[in-house]
């Protein structure tokens, strides 16, 4: 079963979408759980705790979904600052350096590397002069020649 899609469904929901949805979700699943644990032969002081268990569980697991869901955003949010900047100033490429002079010390290397692997249809890795690196904006040619499992537009 091919996970991806959900995934990135739930990455580019927001977070009211995902907590009107896990609490419309609630009740059924606490039903459902209820049902389950009377199945599975619980006794009846124990399913008290059994089913509070699964139902923090259905929070922490709301609460990651959200979690995840903001960060995509945020790297979403540099994604556009990154191409923004290189189509303004007519470049295809900026030093990591360059980049976090302009917008802030937040962009670190480790941050832009993430944004560059959440985005390879429309970011790589750049390597410059003097060892630097940055981060290059992919020509229309370097999108088409990507293979058709790569992450496409929305």
């Amino acid at each position: 079963m091919d996970l991806k899609q959900p995934i990135d469904l739930i990455k580019r929901s927001s977070w009211c979408d995902l907590l009107l949805v896990g609490l419309l979700v609630t009740p059924a699943s606490m039903i459902a759980w209820t049902k389950l644990i009377q199945f599975a032969g619980v006794s009846e002081s124990a399913r008290g705790g059994w089913v509070l268990v699964l139902v923090l569980i259905h929070f922490l697991a709301i609460g990651f979904m959200i979690l995840g869901s903001s960060r995509y955003r945020r790297h979403y949010r540099s994604l556009t600052l990154i191409t923004g900047y290189l189509v303004a100033k007519g470049y295809t490429m900026v030093r990591f350096e360059t980049f976090r002079g302009k917008y802030g010390k937040e962009f670190s290397d480790e941050y832009l590397m993430k944004v560059i692997q959440e985005f390879p249809q429309y970011l790589r890795i750049a390597k410059l002069s003097g060892d630097d690196i940055g981060v290059a904006m992919l020509s229309n040619k370097e999108r088409s020649a990507l293979p058709a499992d790569a992450p496409q537009e929305d």
